[in-house]
């Protein structure tokens, strides 16, 4: 069951890079970020309630959640559409493909938590589709690969959410899955709003772009 979550979360971020390109010439990344991840608090306040009859977390996670809001809303999502900018929603996804050996160093380095083998072979494997589809399977363009800046600014990503995911862990010792969602975006949208206020504009925010 877990696997099929995990598999569709992945085809909800491939919808997310998608639709992003499409916003892109609308509003900047950081409003973007905000727009969506505001809609998302409004979506998960009730939802919380629903399933736990309070809002407020646990104060032994605040830290947690706060690290949550900097690094898997505010900067993985705005490093993502940044990097929109610059290349396409194809090689975003090709690149994020690398968050699950992200994800495992990160465990190695701040959890301590050992690699195991088929884990090393699940890297393995991230990492050889990433090498064979970016060159469109011919090995000798790779001698003449250049990242250009989208490309390194989604690996900036990529970091982020292998901090994000070790971080998440962390905080889910003291609160639910449905808690820490909604105020690791809180605290992301309280610390994007003060740099997005003062340059917030949208661009013909026709229905598409709703």
């Amino acid at each position: 069951m877990y696997y099929v979550l995990l598999l569709f979360t992945s085809l909800l971020y491939a919808g997310n890079f998608v639709s992003g390109k499409f916003l892109i010439p609308h509003a900047s990344p950081l409003t973007i970020n905000d727009l969506r991840w505001l809609i998302a608090v409004i979506l998960l306040i009730p939802l919380v309630w629903w399933r736990e009859k309070r809002i407020f977390p646990d104060k032994r996670a605040v830290v947690y959640l706060i690290l949550m809001g900097l690094t898997g809303v505010t900067l993985f999502n705005v490093f993502t559409y940044l990097a929109l900018n610059f290349t396409s929603p194809d090689n975003v996804g090709l690149l994020s493909a690398l968050n699950p050996i992200s994800i495992a160093l990160a465990s190695f380095v701040f959890l301590r938590e050992r690699i195991n083998f088929w884990q090393f072979v699940g890297m393995f494997l991230s990492l050889v589709g990433v090498v064979v589809v970016i060159p469109h399977g011919q090995w000798h363009r790779l001698a003449a690969l250049r990242l250009n800046v989208g490309d390194l600014l989604m690996l900036a990503a990529v970091v982020t959410w292998g901090i994000f995911a070790v971080v998440g862990r962390k905080a889910m010792q003291y609160v639910s899955p449905y808690m820490s969602t909604l105020w690791g975006a809180i605290f992301g949208v309280i610390v994007m709003l003060p740099f997005d206020i003062p340059r917030f504009r949208v661009v013909n925010p026709d229905a598409s772009f709703w």
